[in-house]
């Protein structure tokens, strides 16, 4: 048995539902194999078949394409994926023998769609994550933050004097506004 075999079936389902695949294997072999992964691969074919069952599954040979090789096979099977790629029935995911171009062209598309899932889903992850954090290590935060600012000190002092000499004029001007608006109120 060798690529001469080649076959190209689909499994269709009562409710519409379909995938193409490609084997050199009998039919019945591929069905079994089939539902031996559907056990442990999340794949959506998988997913759509467990859940309808997989006694509402038949596969049917699409047809025999002997070959000389994989790839061969491969892209016969991406032929039949490419025509029904906008078919929200159809159960294929992924070309099995897609281009460089093909792939990149796909990611861009994903990357597109789900961008902004993405993003946001990051983001209140951590959002999330951080506050949880914080809160179970609030007494070590506070102890860190403590050390910080008596190391620091020295520092953080002559850093102040220098932006007060640098802004004088303006920090005074602003306390007099501050002064005189304080007065008018009372």
């Amino acid at each position: 048995m060798g690529y001469s075999e080649g076959k190209i079936y689909k499994l269709s389902c009562e409710d519409g539902h379909y995938y193409y695949g490609s084997t050199i294997a009998a039919l019945r072999t591929r069905l079994h194999g089939h539902k031996l992964a559907s056990k442990t691969q999340p794949y959506r074919v998988y997913t759509h078949i467990n859940t309808i069952g997989w006694d509402k599954v038949t596969i049917e040979l699409v047809e025999n394409y002997p070959c000389s090789d994989k790839k061969e096979l491969n892209k016969r099977e991406s032929e039949y994926i490419a025509n029904s790629r906008n078919d929200a029935l159809c159960l294929n995911t992924i070309l099995s023998h897609a281009t460089p171009e093909q792939r990149e062209e796909k990611r861009a598309e994903y990357f597109k769609t789900y961008v902004r899932v993405i993003t946001e889903d990051r983001k209140e992850y951590q959002k999330k994550y951080t506050k949880e954090w914080r809160e179970a290590h609030k007494e070590e935060l506070r102890k860190k933050k403590q050390e910080d600012y008596l190391k620091n000190k020295e520092a953080r002092d002559q850093k102040n004097r220098e932006r007060y000499y640098q802004n004088k004029e303006d920090i005074l001007r602003k306390l007099k506004e501050k002064r005189s608006m304080k007065k008018n109120e009372d």
